[in-house]
């Protein structure tokens, strides 16, 4: 009766929450251009042209490119994109994994404490969390990545006797790493929780865990081919560099003042480190979430408060959240609740005093917003058979218009109307005499526009 209860408990408290961040966060894109690479990426999934990006798509023709992003997250938005549309898709998975992943620190609290109270105290500090509560509600594929991250070490906790629950961990950790590629950090936790038992599995176990392993580690393998050239080259928008550190650091301290969640993390990271003192358990944690910000500190744009940058603090706060709700359950009884119930008002009085500290990140992002809303309304307004020449073909066929890169030779492989998208990748880029501007957009980044050409 009593773990029927918490059960309930728990998914009565999920619900409110998701109700909560419903009303208080706008659904939409939260890092641009990713989001719309993603649901391209799906689309090419559904119609047989692999894990890619599309660079052209003619009445005759179709090119696609690989990219640095895995394939995980495409794959697993496809069938929403199917019912949904991949403007809403996308945002609506990624709500469902905010109430799975909720109801799994929820378990995992109660699982090592016992106490309801904090279990659902657990489930409110993060759910409540402004800066993670608003990613639930974007295309992102980081809230997937990261309950799958979750549910693999929730697995590892599972596995003491237990070879199925062993390969369950591993197997889920390698999706999650098809999801986001640092997700590969997850060695570190699961080496310590797991130890020697992936080696001594059943012979059974382990043809499974082979057998099944097959399709996540192929889908590695193919993308392999993008990754020097996205990640260990110089450019400035995803390469690793030690001079990073200091700015990062420096900038990443000013998030945490101004989002209201320096004294949830200050907090979160004590109770973690008096935690790893007593139980071994929590090491495991302590080394994730250090090798995590390590990684962030020497990445180009890995700070917190980079455009879509914030989507990085959501395995932070679920390594908070458990410590922190872990760490009042182990005060004495006669003062835990009260501790609980002055600590999670006061951290929560914090977080809805920021609540709406979302919204200055997602204004970083007003300029490719408001590009990708005008291609929307343009894409309507033009006739059946338009190409549209663009440096972003794959937001142009995920409005269902025929694109093409702003090349010479286009013109002539195509017949009907044709149009040039100058966007704010192409500022450079001169106006061509005596311009036919079907489109025009002025934003603190340059002006857009869409250009007849024929």
């Amino acid at each position: 009766m009593s773990r029927l209860a918490s059960s309930m408990g728990i998914v009565l408290t999920c619900c409110v929450v998701t109700f909560h961040n419903c009303r208080t966060y706008v659904p939409g894109h939260r890092i641009f251009y990713d989001e719309d690479v993603y649901a391209n990426m799906s689309k090419n999934l559904d119609g047989g042209f692999g894990g890619g990006v599309t660079v052209l798509w003619l009445p005759d023709a179709k090119r696609v490119e690989r990219c640095k992003w895995p394939v995980g997250f495409p794959a697993a938005a496809l069938p929403w994109i199917r019912m949904f549309g991949a403007e809403r898709g996308p945002s609506l998975l990624n709500g469902l994994c905010g109430i799975l992943t909720s109801a799994l620190i929820g378990f995992l609290v109660f699982r090592w404490t016992g106490d309801r109270p904090a279990a659902i105290m657990a489930i409110l500090l993060f759910a409540l969390n402004p800066i993670a509560a608003m990613w639930y509600r974007s295309g992102a594929a980081d809230p997937s990545a990261v309950l799958l991250a979750l549910a693999s070490l929730a697995a590892a906790d599972l596995s003491k006797g237990r070879p199925g629950w062993v390969v369950t961990a591993l197997l889920l950790a390698l999706v999650a790493v098809n999801f986001r590629l640092d997700n590969v950090l997850l060695v570190l936790p699961l080496s310590l929780w797991l130890g020697p038992r992936p080696l001594t599995l059943p012979k059974s176990h382990l043809a499974v865990l082979l057998a099944l392993a097959v399709v996540p580690i192929a889908a590695l393998a193919s993308q392999s081919s993008v990754f020097y050239l996205h990640y260990l080259s110089s450019r400035s928008d995803s390469s690793f560099s030690f001079s990073s550190i200091l700015p990062n650091i420096v900038t990443d301290f000013h998030f945490f003042l101004e989002s209201g969640v320096l004294p949830f993390t200050s907090a979160g990271f004590i109770a973690l480190v008096w935690l790893t003192w007593l139980e071994a358990r929590w090491l495991g944690l302590l080394a994730w979430l250090v090798a995590q910000t390590a990684l962030l500190s020497v990445y180009s744009v890995g700070q917190f408060s980079a455009p879509g940058g914030s989507r990085f603090f959501l395995i932070p706060s679920i390594v908070l959240t458990l410590s922190l709700a872990v760490a009042l359950a182990r005060i004495q009884p006669r003062y835990r609740l009260w501790a609980q119930a002055i600590g999670f008002l006061a951290l929560c009085l914090l977080f809805l005093g920021h609540e709406k500290a979302w919204q200055r990140w997602d204004d970083l992002n007003s300029a490719p917003r408001a590009e990708h809303d005008a291609i929307l309304h343009w894409a309507k307004t033009l006739s059946p058979g338009s190409v549209v020449m663009s440096e972003t073909p794959y937001l142009w066929e995920n409005a269902g218009v025929f694109t093409a890169p702003h090349t010479p030779e286009i013109p002539a492989r195509t017949t009907g109307p044709l149009y040039w998208h100058r966007s704010l990748f192409d500022q450079k880029e001169p106006l061509p005499p005596e311009a036919a501007v079907v489109g025009n957009l002025r934003t603190q980044h340059g002006d857009v526009f869409l250009i007849r050409i024929r």
